[in-house]
């Protein structure tokens, strides 16, 4: 059996131990990780667990947080260590009946100490979905205290400023009032331009989706021991009325194959692979990226979206199988056949599995860029080939029950963002 480490240091220089005893002169080491800081002189031992792998990346959490200011370690405990929540929340309920209680516990709940808490209690979600949500709470903060949005030149240095200035925000302060003008600055910034007023009232509804989610009623349970303000933040904001999201056609997708045919099969197969599975089966980004062999059916023309040891499905309704067309299904057995020994055990090529990051990056990037010199100049070329893949089903079949199967979204989601016409609708006047 492999001997535990008496010690290591986490990805972001983080000492962690276990701790040691001397009995009968033999010495003892605890079967819990422990991680040691020092505030205002004092050091303060936080219980990471038995388990390694979730150690180091807490300890870095514990860290990160403290890193704060106005945050405490007494604070840190009630977020991170499991009995002095169970033991906060025993004291609130005193303090229901009356009981006086002061300390960290009666401070205002920050969204930093949310954000760590909702982490720790949405291991079911997909990690996009939380970074997202956990952004979009940052950007509420970010807008009322009036900091300029990051953007690609921003340094290290401004990036964590701007992390703890939004951290430390307190709670309190998402009131419906403090929210909807944040919302009216930014819509007013670009009024006299309509395409970008559409673009930015569906970013302010998305923003606001996802950090209401973080206060779903059946999470509220999670945060008992924080103090909370009354009302719960984002309760009563209504969303703003969008644009249509209809897609527009403007791709000539047969002359798009056959260049794609031509130029990328025969020097790019695994471009033309994930352009295929695309445009002909309809298959999200990371569901590409992280495909495995054992999800490809090929007796059955097949390709299963399911939960793998590397890839969970973005929703409960993606989890279903995509019916291949055998065209399309000659194209991935021929490649498989040729590169499976060497990519396996994915369908694709890359670097090893790396937390939630994509592992094809170069590959699509690729892709990216010979699609824009061919016209499909959106932000996201996939997701406008996915697009296209519904539209060419709705204009052959007709139906967007099909297209909703096909594509594993909502019916109106594939009609409002899913389905562009393709074919004209004209009357001949008689006599001209």
């Amino acid at each position: 059996m492999r001997e535990r480490s008496i010690s290591f240091t986490t990805r972001k220089r983080n000492r962690v131990f276990r701790r040691s005893s001397k009995r009968n002169g033999a010495t003892h080491f605890a079967n819990d990780y422990t991680f040691r800081v020092k505030q205002d002189g004092k050091s303060h031992f936080f219980n990471l667990g038995p388990d390694k792998r979730q150690a180091g990346p807490l300890a870095d959490k514990i860290s990160d947080y403290l890193k704060v200011e106005g945050n405490t370690a007494e604070e840190a405990h009630l977020m991170f260590s499991k009995s002095h929540r169970e033991k906060a929340v025993r004291n609130n309920r005193r303090e229901e009946l009356g009981v006086p209680l002061q300390g960290a516990a009666h401070r205002p709940a920050t969204v930093q100490m949310i954000s760590s808490r909702y982490e720790e209690v949405t291991s079911h979600l997909s990690p996009f979905t939380i970074r997202g949500n956990l952004t979009s709470l940052r950007r509420f903060a970010a807008g009322i205290l009036g900091l300029p949005k990051l953007g690609k030149g921003r340094t290290k240095d401004e990036l964590a400023e701007w992390r703890e200035k939004t951290g430390s925000f307190p709670l309190s302060g998402f009131t419906n009032q403090a929210v909807e003008k944040f919302r009216q600055r930014e819509l007013t910034s670009v009024k006299e331009d309509f395409e970008k007023l559409g673009a930015m009232t569906a970013s302010l509804n998305s923003y606001l989706r996802g950090a209401r989610s973080i206060f779903f009623k059946k999470l509220l349970h999670h945060y008992e021991d924080l103090n909370l303000p009354d009302p719960i933040p984002f309760q009563g904001i209504d969303q703003l009325q969008e644009p249509s999201h209809r897609y527009r056609s403007k791709i000539d997708i047969i002359k798009l194959m056959k260049l794609a045919k031509n130029e990328l099969k025969p020097e790019h197969p695994e471009e033309w692979i994930v352009f295929l599975l695309s445009i002909g089966v309809g298959l999200r980004r990371n569901e590409i990226d992280k495909l495995a062999l054992e999800q490809i059916d090929s007796d059955n023309r097949r390709i299963w979206i399911k939960t793998t040891p590397y890839f969970r499905p973005k929703s409960r309704s993606s989890e279903a199988y995509v019916d291949v067309g055998p065209g399309i299904m000659e194209e991935i057995e021929a490649y498989s056949a040729q590169h499976a020994p060497v990519n396996a055990p994915f369908l694709l090529p890359g670097p090893p599995l790396s937390g939630d990051r994509l592992r094809c990056q170069s590959v699509l990037k690729s892709l990216y860029a010979w699609l824009r010199s061919h016209g499909v100049d959106e932000i996201k070329p996939l997701h406008t080939l996915r697009k296209e893949a519904g539209s060419m089903l709705f204009q052959s079949s007709g139906s967007l029950l099909k297209v909703s199967e096909f594509l594993r979204n909502d019916i109106q989601v594939a009609r409002e963002h899913y389905v562009g016409r393709k074919e004209r609708i004209e009357i001949e006047l008689p006599g001209l």
